[in-house]
Parts: C-alpha cells; sequence; structure tokens
C-alpha cells in the first residue's frame, strides 16, 4: 500500500489517496491545513509549506495521522519548495528570492538561517550533491552552487529566458537533468564540472510553463502547462530522446509524480488529480486547487 498525498494551493487542506496493486481509493482529507504548495517527509513525518494568514507563512511537520505536530512562521509569503537533508529542513521561496534553513531538534523548529540572493529572483528548488547546496533560481537564468556554509561557489548560467526551475539526479549522481520552465528544455549537466553537455527542447508553444521532472529508472518524465501534458523522455547518461507526450487529462499540471508506472497529476487550474494508468486508461479525482504530490 502506498499513500499519495496532495497539497492544496489555499485553504482546503491535504488529502491523501491510496494505491494497492494498481487501484486507487477515493481522497479523503487528511489534514486541515492552508496553503500547502508543497510537501516532503522528515524521517517518519511529512513536512510541508503552510499559510497561518495573510502576513505569516512557514513550514509545519505533520504526523502520519494527519494531526499537526509542529509549525513555524517566518516568511510573510510562502515559499514553494521544502525539502529535507542531514537534520535541517530547506525551503525556496520564490517571491523573495531567499533559501532557508531550519533545524528540528526536540520536537522544535528554528530558523537557523535565511540566504538572500535577490528579490523575486525566482528561487525554486534546493538540490544537494556531497557537500554542495545548489539552488535553481528561475529568474536569474542561474543554478548558484553553496558550501555548507551558503558562501558562493559557482554558478551555472543558462541562456537569457531558459527559467531553470526543478532537477533530478542520475541514479549515480554523475548527471544533472534539469527543466527550464521558460524555454521548455530539458539539459543535462555533468556534475563533474557543472558543465551543460546536451538539451532537448519539449515543445514551441509559446504559452507553455514546464513544471515538475521525475525521473524513474531511466525515463524522465516532464509535466508542462499551457500543453497540459506530460513528455516522457528515455535518459542514458547524457543521452536524451523523446519517447512518449500523454495528455494529463487536467489543466495545468503543476505537480507529478509516479507510482508503480502510473503517472500522477496535481492539476491546478482543474481542481483535480488524474492517474494516467500503465494501460492508458486514466482515472480523475476532484481535489480544489490540487498543487502538490508526494508519496512515500
Amino acid at each position: 500500500m502506498k499513500e499519495i498525498y496532495v497539497g492544496t494551493y489555499e485553504d482546503d487542506g491535504i488529502y491523501k489517496i491510496s494505491c494497492k496493486a494498481g487501484h486507487f481509493t477515493l481522497p479523503e482529507k487528511f489534514c486541515d491545513i492552508s496553503g500547502c504548495k508543497y510537501l516532503s517527509s522528515m524521517d517518519d513525518k511529512l513536512i510541508a509549506i503552510y499559510k497561518e494568514d495573510d502576513e505569516h507563512s512557514g513550514v509545519a511537520v505533520i504526523n502520519k495521522d494527519g494531526t499537526i505536530e509542529n509549525t513555524l512562521a517566518f516568511e510573510r509569503i510562502t515559499s514553494c519548495f521544502i525539502t529535507y537533508h542531514n537534520g535541517r529542513i530547506y525551503t525556496a521561496n520564490f517571491h523573495e528570492g531567499t533559501v532557508s534553513v531550519i533545524a528540528y531538534d526536540n520536537n522544535e523548529l528554528k530558523l537557523e538561517k535565511k540566504v538572500f540572493i535577490k528579490e523575486k529572483a525566482g528561487c525554486h528548488q534546493v538540490l544537494f550533491h556531497k557537500d554542495l547546496i545548489l539552488v535553481n533560481a528561475l529568474f536569474m537564468d542561474k543554478i548558484y552552487i553553496y558550501n555548507q556554509n551558503f558562501d558562493l561557489i559557482q554558478t551555472i548560467g543558462f541562456p537569457d529566458g531558459t527559467g531553470p526551475r526543478h532537477g533530478v539526479f542520475s541514479t549515480d549522481r554523475k548527471y544533472l537533468y534539469l527543466v527550464s520552465e521558460l524555454s521548455n528544455e530539458v539539459f543535462v549537466i555533468r556534475t563533474a564540472d557543472w558543465q551543460i553537455l546536451n538539451k532537448i527542447r519539449l515543445t514551441d508553444v509559446e504559452t507553455a510553463r514546464s513544471a515538475a521532472i521525475r525521473l524513474v529508472n531511466d525515463r524522465l518524465y516532464v509535466s508542462v502547462r499551457g500543453t497540459d501534458k506530460v513528455h516522457v523522455l528515455a535518459v542514458k547518461d547524457e543521452s536524451l530522446s523523446l519517447i512518449n507526450c500523454l495528455d494529463c487529462h487536467g489543466k495545468s499540471p503543476r505537480d507529478m509524480i509516479v507510482v508503480d508506472d502510473n503517472i500522477i497529476c496535481a492539476n491546478l487550474q482543474s481542481d483535480s488529480v488524474t492517474v494516467i494508468k500503465n494501460d492508458s486508461s486514466y482515472l480523475t479525482f476532484k481535489i480544489p486547487k490540487a498543487v502538490s504530490l508526494y508519496t512515500d
């Protein structure tokens, strides 16, 4: 049994869908919390972006029974990304252009550091490679690479208007596969020297905006808003090739995950979560303002 958690954009909380042997249960309300733009996990708990009110936002720690264990409001506008690494919670704030580091000790959350890159830099993700911290800054057309003290080591630059959004590492960590929101490209970056080796364009539709990227075995999955498609690419080291393009059966797939070869999309503008099954059939669940997905 796998549990799929669905965060919603405003005040509709977190939902849960269970999956077993390809069968999916109807969504049920899991936790009443506002502004859950992104979800991740910390040991046996969920961590979530949350909004307390119009002036206070931050992070929440949620038990697997749906109870909120603790919250910390430390910023005005909600972040768009959250993750856990080596005992610390990291968030990226798209609007403020910041990365925050939060400690969690003795069931208490404490803001340790807030790193300012540039206002409205479009900070969209925090990644970790060995002892380095990578921050994708969409509107700066750069990935910033820091050491553990957040001293800037180097940057990876992209052409103007690229918009680096999210990335995933290859299993052997030799490559970073990165999707750009504005140019709708997937880049292959070698981690030994952070050189861009290859790229492929997903679509030429001007209004398209790429969103989530996931790696499962030798396949990359990328959701694209505007065309409302999921692109499937075969990947081997630096080689990329487009092998399929699937209708997400919803509007604006903001997040996307793959569970047992089933592609699951959170479609923000159609208030739905769709499951594209591995036999090409699909299911649709109505969830208001569905924006983020996580599975354990």
